[in-house]
């Protein structure tokens, strides 16, 4: 007699959902080409993702280990099968350069799973597969894998593809120990993200002296990176095209790379006239290489010549002076022929030119030199070579070769940052050094192009600027992104905060400091100094709580604080009030559900809730508050929850009667 094992509905309709979500994935989708092999445990997927790099890149659907000669074994199925998927889904809702490190996170997983199914996944295989990701990685790069699963998680979630709700967050933290303030390895690593004062003081004088084609691009991409924090992908990617003029107003139409919607970012004035120019630059130096992309476009086979050599094309034969000049070259020493691997037909005895070659030879490998993925220059968009801003001929922009007169190419982050000063010392000089600047004691100017992405950041954040007005101007999706480009030093961030206060006689400010300085006998500035001994941001506003003396008694809790201040009308401040205000809500519909069923400590827990709500709710209507000035300081006051150093302030004071005396003096005086 045979027993027929009981599955459960959930874990059927679990394992219905995955198995028909892998056949969408196989049968319907055509990301990645129409012509995938889904089964293959290396899917081809172009020359390029994204972005102007110009390799060729594939993805690996295999286990953990293996080395190119000899591949690690495929995924397990039907796992492998799911992942694949899953990739060519997600990645066909929104492009990322990520997939690799996604399906390294799924390894992960796999080895957890330990033969089980997908639809089997619970919380205790993703703790496992965490596991597994802090064993083989680095704090960062094992908190992003876990991030990727998290986003897997909230996937068979959405999709019931498990037989239970996993409801998983990823276990490993983000180490943030790079954005410390105060640390000598902050500041070392502060100078090496952000350019040095002297490259920022050579600049202006390099953009105005710029000579030939070379200069003239470079220093022109240079000028976009110091108009806006654009990274140097979307600057390499821009179309001819991408000036936009509206009501006055003067603008670059730009594309983020990260996952950031498209926009105009338009040029503040003081710099319109510096990106009109290098536009300019661009547009202008760049036109060759446009002329010979759109040549290729029309006559795909045919070997572009410029107008003095297009009587080449009737020739059977050319001579080895005749490909050195469609090379660039006057020199009929020049090893083009050889670098080509070119056989010569015939010898002239009575000629220095001594070497022949098929025409047709020679049209061959030169078109063999034309980029790959020829004629898109960008992926993302479809845009074309011959609309490219950034598109150059063949060396064009290496000083000790020749410009090839029939070949193009993208212009890459490697040239930028040669010229820059971050590439090898030995193959390029770097604008500073043909230029003749060097840092004050005398050594070479470094700078890396995204240097320039966090120099306008942290300039934006001593300014004042929202945390969401610099995330759209950077063409970021998330505004928790900006800290990693915030160098703002502690010294700076309090020297702000101290001078609100030094100007506290122009400037309102309202709760427990607001009511006590009048009353003080000191001057009201440096009163309120005395008050703000230290500071913080926070997603609220700011703590002046004082570390030096104890820790914090409410981490986390900051809204509940009576340390806790913040200034009215910051656009920031309020729309995390606002989103405070709905998360506590749901929190507290929870907490009153559980109350009703009788979870013990849950009625303390809705206590809590509806106190954090009328704080912020308060807070939220002092932003709204017209009587108050936009840029007034708020404290409110939290008779409950006293500060810990008032506490012990107060307490000594019970003890020393004549202090006690002295304090109550001060207060009637």
């Amino acid at each position: 007699m045979s027993v027929v094992p009981f599955v459960p509905k959930d874990a059927l309709d679990a394992r219905r959902n995955v198995e028909e979500f892998v056949q969408l994935a196989r049968d319907e989708l055509k990301v990645f080409g129409a012509d995938l092999d889904f089964d293959a445990p290396q899917w081809p997927v172009g020359v390029q993702i994204w972005g102007p790099r110009t390799r060729d890149l594939s993805l690996s659907f295999r286990k953990f280990g293996g080395i190119s000669r000899k591949p690690a074994p495929p995924l397990d199925e039907p796992f492998g099968s799911f992942i694949k998927a899953y990739v060519r889904y997600s990645y066909g809702l929104g492009p990322t350069k990520t997939v690799g490190v996604k399906i390294a996170a799924f390894r992960a997983l796999e080895e957890a799973l330990e033969g089980r199914k997908v639809w089997e996944i619970d919380s205790g295989i993703l703790n496992e597969a965490a596991r597994v990701i802090r064993e083989r990685w680095a704090s960062n790069r094992a908190a992003n894998c876990g991030g990727y699963l998290e986003e897997l998680s909230d996937f068979l979630d959405r999709h019931h593809m498990t037989a239970h709700r996993l409801a998983w967050r990823n276990p490993i933290p983000l180490k943030t120990d790079h954005l410390r303030t105060v640390s000598l390895d902050s500041a070392k690593k502060r100078s090496e993200q952000l350019p040095s004062q002297a490259a920022l003081d050579a600049l202006p004088s390099i953009f105005r002296s710029a000579e030939g084609v070379a200069d003239a691009i470079l220093t022109g991409i240079i000028g976009l990176l110091v108009a806006a924090p654009e990274r140097i992908s979307e600057v390499l990617t821009l179309p001819v095209k991408c000036e936009v003029e509206q009501d006055g107003l003067y603008g670059i139409a730009w594309r983020p790379v990260k996952g950031g919607e498209a926009t105009v970012k338009w040029i503040i004035p003081s710099m319109v006239e510096i990106v009109r120019e290098a536009i300019k630059r661009l547009r202008e130096a760049t036109v060759p290489a446009r002329i010979i992309a759109r040549w290729y476009e029309e006559n795909p086979n045919a070997l572009y010549l410029p107008p003095e050599l297009v009587h080449l094309r009737s020739q059977t034969e050319v001579t080895t002076r005749d490909i050195a000049a469609i090379c660039g070259s006057n020199s009929i020493t020049s090893p083009f022929a050889k670098v080509l691997k070119l056989t010569p037909v015939r010898r002239k005895r009575l000629s220095t030119d001594s070497h022949a070659y098929l025409f047709r030879d020679v049209e061959a490998a030169l078109l063999k030199l034309m980029p790959r993925g020829f004629p898109i220059f960008d992926d993302r968009t479809g845009m074309k070579f011959s609309e490219a801003l950034c598109a150059i001929r063949m060396n064009e922009l290496i000083p000790s070769r020749s410009t090839h007169h029939s070949v193009v190419q993208r212009i890459n982050i490697v040239h930028v940052n040669a010229f820059l000063g971050a590439g090898p010392e030995s193959r390029t000089s770097s604008l500073f050094e043909r230029y003749g600047f060097t840092e004050p004691d005398g050594s070479r100017i470094v700078v890396t192009s995204h240097a320039f992405r966090h120099w306008l950041n942290t300039i934006a954040q001593r300014g004042g600027l929202s945390q969401i007005d610099i995330a759209r101007w950077s063409g970021r999706k998330s505004v928790a992104q900006n800290q990693a480009y915030n160098h703002i030093t502690a010294d700076e961030f309090l020297a702000t905060v101290e001078g609100i206060a030094a100007n506290a006689g122009d400037v309102k400010v309202f709760g427990p400091m607001g009511e006590i300085a009048p009353q003080d006998p000191v001057e009201r500035a440096e009163f309120m100094r005395m008050q703000i001994p230290a500071a913080h941001t926070t997603d609220l506003g700011f703590c002046i709580h004082d570390f030096a003396l104890t820790p914090c008694q409410l981490h986390g809790d900051c809204g509940n604080c009576s340390e806790h201040t913040f200034i009215k009308g910051d656009a920031r401040q309020k729309a995390s009030v606002e989103t405070r205000i709905e998360e506590t809500e749901s929190a507290l519909k929870h907490a009153r559900a559980a109350e009703t069923s009788g979870a013990v400590g849950a009625d303390r827990w809705t206590v809590h809730q509806m106190k954090t709500i009328e704080r912020l709710k308060r807070m939220k209507a002092i932003h709204e508050d017209a009587s108050i000035p936009d840029g007034s300081i708020v404290q409110l006051p939290t008779p409950e929850m006293p500060s810990e150093i008032r506490i012990s302030i107060d307490k000594r004071a019970d003890e020393d009667a004549d202090l006690k005396a002295l304090l109550a003096n001060i207060r009637l005086g």
